[in-house]
C-alpha cells in the first residue's frame, strides 16, 4: 500500500480522495505522510479540516510540515486564520510552511500583521525569509559583502564532517551553493505541469 500511496502521480480531477481518509490515522508516519500528499495532489477543499487537524496534532513533523503545504496549496482566503494560527507552531518546519502559504496574501493587512511578528522569531531561517519579503533593502547576502574566502578552500573539493570543516570557513565566504533538483517542494513533479 506504501509503495501505491508513493507511486499514484498525477490524479484525475475527478478522483475520489476520500480512499485516502482511512490512511491519515495509519501508525505508519510514511502512510499518513504520502495520504496527506496524495490528498494535496487533489487541491480539494473539502479535506482542509482534516489536514487542518493533522498540520496541528500529528505526532511526525514531515507530515505535519506536509499537511500544512497542502492547505497552501489551495491558496484559499477561507483558510487564511488557520495558517495564521500555524504561525505560532513549535516546529520551525510547519511555521515555514504556513509562512509561504500566507505570502500568497501578502495584500492582505491582517496577513502582513500575522506574520510582521515572525520578524524577532528565534529561528533564523524565518528571520531571513521576513527580511526578504518585508526589507525594503536587499542585501547581496545574509552578511552584507562577501569575505573572500580563505585560498585553502578555493578550487578544492573537500570530503568530511560538514559540523568540522565548516569551521574553518568564515561567515559570508561561500558565495554560491548549487545543488540539483529535485527541490523539497518538487519532488514530486508529476503535481506541476512543467518544471518552470
Amino acid at each position: 500500500r506504501l509503495y501505491i500511496l508513493k507511486n499514484l502521480g498525477k490524479l484525475p480531477a475527478d478522483f475520489d480522495g476520500t480512499i485516502f481518509r482511512d490512511y491519515l490515522k495509519h501508525s505508519n508516519s510514511d502512510m499518513r505522510f504520502w495520504a496527506v500528499k496524495n490528498i494535496g495532489k487533489l487541491n480539494a477543499n473539502t479535506f482542509a479540516d482534516d489536514l487542518f487537524q493533522i498540520a496541528c496534532h500529528d505526532e511526525d513533523s514531515m507530515v505535519r510540515r506536509e499537511a500544512v503545504s497542502s492547505l497552501g496549496r489551495m491558496r484559499d482566503e477561507n483558510l487564511i486564520r488557520h495558517l495564521i494560527y500555524l504561525l505560532a507552531d513549535r516546529d520551525a518546519k510547519v511555521v515555514l510552511q504556513a509562512m509561504r502559504a500566507l505570502l500568497v496574501f501578502k495584500h492582505k493587512p491582517e496577513v502582513v500583521e500575522a506574520l510582521r511578528f515572525l520578524e524577532q522569531h528565534e529561528n533564523e531561517q524565518i528571520q531571513m525569509v521576513m527580511r526578504r519579503e518585508f526589507s525594503q533593502a536587499h542585501d547581496v547576502t545574509d552578511y552584507g559583502t562577501h569575505t573572500t574566502a580563505p585560498d585553502f578552500m578555493k578550487n578544492t573539493a573537500v570530503l568530511g564532517d560538514v559540523r568540522q570543516v565548516l569551521e574553518y570557513v568564515p561567515d559570508g565566504a561561500i558565495h554560491l551553493t548549487f545543488t540539483s533538483p529535485p527541490y523539497y517542494n518538487a519532488r514530486d513533479y508529476s503535481i506541476y505541469s512543467s518544471y518552470e
